[in-house]
C-alpha cells in the first residue's frame, strides 16, 4: 500500500471509531448521512440505529427491503452491528439480511459487529457461516476487536480460525492495534495465542513501537518480555 493510500485508509478507519461512538439518534431524526433519503426510508435507518425492535419490524412489514443502505452502503445489519444492536441485529438476519456485503470502505457485518463489541451478533454471524477472517478490506475482524479491547469477541474469532497474527496490506497486525490504544487484555490474549511481538509493518514499526509512541508502559514491558524491541 502507498503512503498516500495507507493515509486515507487510516482516516477511514478513524472516521469508523467516531461514527461508531456517537449518541444514539432519536426515532424518526434523520442524520445528515441520510439527507437524501425518503421520509419512511429514513425512520427505517433511525429504527434500527435506536435499536427499535418493535418499529424495524412495523417498518419491514410494510415491504420496506431489509437490505435498504445509507449512502455509504451501510445496510440495516452493518448499522445494527456498529450499535450492538443485538435484537434488531438477529430480527435483520431472520429476514433475510445479506450476511456477507461491503459497503463503500469495503466492510462487511462481521467487522462492524467486532468494532461494535457484540458478542451475540458475531457469534450468530459466524454460527450462520460468515468467514471469521474474510478477505475484504485491509483489515479483518480480530484488527477491529483488538482495536476495541473485545477479548471476547478475540475468542470467538480465534475459535473460528482467525489468525491472530493477520497482518494488513501495510503489514500492521492486531497486536500493533492493540498495543498502540492501550487495551493490555487484548495485548495479553494476542501473545498468548502466539502472535510475533517482533514483527514490524512496511514502516519498520513494531507493537513495541506503538505502545513507546502512545506511552503505554505496561504494555511495553509485556511486548519485551515476549521478545519485542
Amino acid at each position: 500500500m502507498s503512503q498516500s493510500a495507507g493515509y486515507r485508509h487510516q482516516r477511514r478507519r478513524v472516521a469508523s471509531v467516531v461514527l461508531a461512538s456517537i449518541p444514539l439518534v432519536a426515532l424518526g431524526a434523520i442524520g445528515s448521512a441520510f439527507a437524501q433519503a425518503d421520509g419512511t426510508h429514513a425512520k427505517l435507518l433511525a429504527a434500527v440505529e435506536a435499536n427499535a425492535e418493535s418499529e424495524v419490524r412495523r417498518l419491514l412489514s410494510l415491504g420496506m427491503d431489509v437490505n435498504t443502505a445509507d449512502p455509504d452502503g451501510n445496510t440495516l445489519l452493518m448499522l445494527a452491528a456498529r450499535r450492538a444492536n443485538r435484537e434488531v441485529a438477529l430480527l435483520l438476519m431472520g429476514a433475510g439480511a445479506r450476511l456477507v456485503v461491503r459497503n463503500r470502505f469495503g466492510e462487511t457485518p462481521l467487522l462492524y459487529a467486532a468494532l461494535g463489541g457484540s458478542e451475540g451478533i458475531v457469534r450468530e454471524l459466524l454460527a450462520r457461516g460468515v468467514d471469521a477472517q474474510p478477505a475484504v478490506a485491509a483489515w479483518a475482524p480480530m484488527h477491529y476487536a483488538a482495536m476495541r479491547g473485545h477479548v471476547g469477541i478475540m475468542a470467538l474469532l480465534a475459535e473460528r480460525g482467525a489468525s491472530v497474527d493477520f497482518a494488513s496490506e501495510n503489514g500492521t497486525t492486531p497486536l500493533m492495534l492493540a498495543s498502540g490504544e492501550g487495551r493490555i487484555d487484548a495485548v495479553s490474549f494476542l501473545l498468548r495465542r502466539g502472535a510475533d511481538a517482533a514483527r514490524t509493518n512496511q514502516a519498520g514499526r513494531s507493537a513495541a513501537d506503538f505502545a513507546r509512541i502512545e506511552d503505554r508502559q505496561r504494555i511495553l514491558d509485556l511486548l519485551v518480555k515476549a521478545g519485542g524491541g
